[in-house]
């Protein structure tokens, strides 16, 4: 006989996945199911309203383009739109009216390879700050040490065990890093983390800050990086690409770095984003923009060999990320790169200090050696059979 038909909702998911693989098709988004997981995981985040039933309208703007989603004849088109459109949804309940626009919004075509960040240069004249060096810098670390003291940091991650707290905050949109409003950018939480490092700041900024022959180390996300341009002794601008992460095409990004060591021994890395002809936007990355960073090398009192780690960092991805949807999941994901962040830098600090102790015992053993062979010499000279002794200080 002939198999029973599917039901209304069967063949109303058979649709849905028709339409995101034709959407996906005419894209560079990889496999839609790290999308679906993303935003299952965001499912509680959707505010109280969405809750219930009935058919809505919705309005989803994505990165700088708007998507309108038109039914016509079991037909969706997605269609690009300069002003929001207000289109009625008849799909039944509101929160599956909201994955589903979700799912669409992340097909949208990604703001123009190479173009940096909507908004994220707001005041600025053709981006290039024209003040002394030295009066950026001076900004750039206040700001930077106003935002960690700041009071109302909440936090979202304490792990006990391991000694890390992380913490996130919303920035205001007019805040002016170092002479760059946030702007647009604010929608993306700012992030702290904190944890204790067994080693000096001053060892600890020397071995893995102080130039980037071991970022990959300890930043799994950095594909690759190079000084681009040296401003003064204690900052330059260097440039950065991270691979492919989910649906997110690889990233570039230019920063201000600089380096200053406070009166109290702290050590300070305040970082910034920065625009170079050293190193302009190109179609391999789409560029983002770190808004504002640090990293806080705080010495202990009474313990010399040991840091209060402090990471401070905003970032703007752009493209697709750049939008209502890409701030849920990439707020929601806040407390991942800092937390692992310290973590490779613990592991980092472990395996240079095991290969430290291997060294002085290779160093002994290479002394002792020398020492035996020594007295073995002076033993000859004298006449006498040579003897190895444990000790090559034991006399005749």
């Amino acid at each position: 006989g002939r198999p029973p038909s599917d039901s209304a909702e069967e063949q109303e998911a058979r649709n849905l996945r028709n339409r995101v693989n034709a959407a996906w098709a005419a894209t560079e988004v990889p496999p839609i199911g790290w999308i679906f997981d993303r935003i299952s995981h965001l499912a509680t985040m959707i505010p109280g309203p969405w809750h219930g039933g009935g058919n809505q309208s919705y309005i989803e703007v994505c990165g700088a383009q708007d998507l309108a989603i038109v039914e016509q004849e079991n037909v969706t088109e997605v269609v690009e739109e300069e002003e929001q459109v207000q289109v009625p949804l008849t799909w039944g309940g509101r929160v599956f009216s909201f994955l589903k626009a979700s799912v669409l919004c992340c097909f949208a075509p990604p703001v123009e390879h190479g173009k940096e960040p909507e908004g994220s240069r707001e005041g600025e004249e053709e981006g290039k700050d024209t003040r002394a060096v030295g009066e950026i810098n001076d900004e750039l670390v206040e700001v930077v040490m106003g935002i960690v003291r700041r009071p109302e940091w909440e936090v979202i991650l304490d792990k006990d065990k391991e000694g890390i707290k992380i913490w996130r905050a919303l920035l205001e949109p007019d805040l002016s890093i170092a002479g760059r409003p946030l702007g647009n950018a604010a929608k993306f939480y700012a992030v702290k983390a904190s944890g204790f490092l067994e080693m000096s700041p001053q060892m600890v900024h020397k071995s893995y800050f102080l130039d980037n022959s071991r970022v990959k180390e300890y930043n799994e996300f950095c594909n690759e990086i190079r000084d681009v341009e040296s401003l003064d002794a204690s900052t330059k601008l260097t440039w950065s690409a991270s691979a492919r992460i989910g649906p997110f095409k690889e990233r570039d990004f230019v920063t201000r770095v600089h380096y200053r060591t406070l009166s109290d021994g702290t050590i300070v890395a305040a970082s910034r984003a920065e625009n170079s002809s050293h190193a302009p936007a190109s179609d391999n990355y789409l560029r983002m923009e770190m808004c504002v960073g640090g990293n806080i090398l705080q010495p202990v009192p009474g313990f010399p060999n040991r840091t209060l780690f402090t990471v401070l960092t905003h970032v703007n991805p752009g493209g697709i990320a750049d939008s209502r949807m890409g701030a849920m999941i990439m707020n929601s994901q806040a407390d991942k790169g800092p937390l692992r962040f310290i973590q490779s830098i613990r592991e980092c600090i472990l395996r240079d200090t095991a290969a430290e102790e291997r060294a002085e015992v290779l160093r002994q053993e290479e002394e002792f050696q020398r020492m035996l062979k020594e007295q073995t010499e002076i033993e000859a000279m004298k006449g006498n059979m040579a003897r190895f002794n444990t000790c090559p200080a034991a006399t005749v």
